[in-house]
């Protein structure tokens, strides 16, 4: 006998059920969530609460846009992280304690040291970790090493 062809194929994208299956997604997302929160607005939620956490959000980062300043959650590039965090390494300084320092678990060391790019907050952190305790006396010299960090 001949094997029967499935009478459901998998929806594609642009296929009506494959967009019904994301609102159920989204749907199912937003249950789990407290309302107010950007979180739910981007889960799929577009009650007003929601709507206000989303537009006060957008507002705040607008603003940072219009003063010049970046988001702490933009992705930078990692290699000047990979480097102070090799620079601390050659210090002696324990991964443990490099990561607790800048407020992440230490078993997220190898993790860090491999990703191409980081959030700003990681970078800000480790700068101050590193002009903290491998640059005893910070000049201008040495601080051209951090910049595009900002304090």
């Amino acid at each position: 006998m001949p094997p029967v062809a499935d009478p459901s194929p998998a929806p594609e994208v642009g296929d009506r059920r494959h967009s019904e299956r994301r609102i159920a997604l989204y749907t199912d997302l937003a249950r789990e969530r407290r309302h107010g929160e950007r979180r739910h607005y981007q889960a799929g939620c577009r009650c007003l609460p929601c709507r206000a956490a989303n537009a006060q959000y957008l507002a705040h980062w607008r603003r940072l846009r219009v003063e010049g300043r970046a988001p702490l959650g933009r992705l930078v590039p990692a290699t000047r992280v990979h480097t102070w965090m090799k620079v601390l390494r050659l210090e002696h300084f324990r991964r443990a304690d490099v990561m607790r320092a800048i407020g992440h678990h230490p078993a997220n060391y190898a993790h860090l040291r491999q990703r191409a790019y980081v959030t700003l907050r990681t970078a800000v952190r480790l700068a101050r970790v590193y002009r903290t305790r491998v640059l005893e006396n910070p000049d201008e010299a040495v601080l051209g090493v951090c910049e595009g960090i900002p304090e």
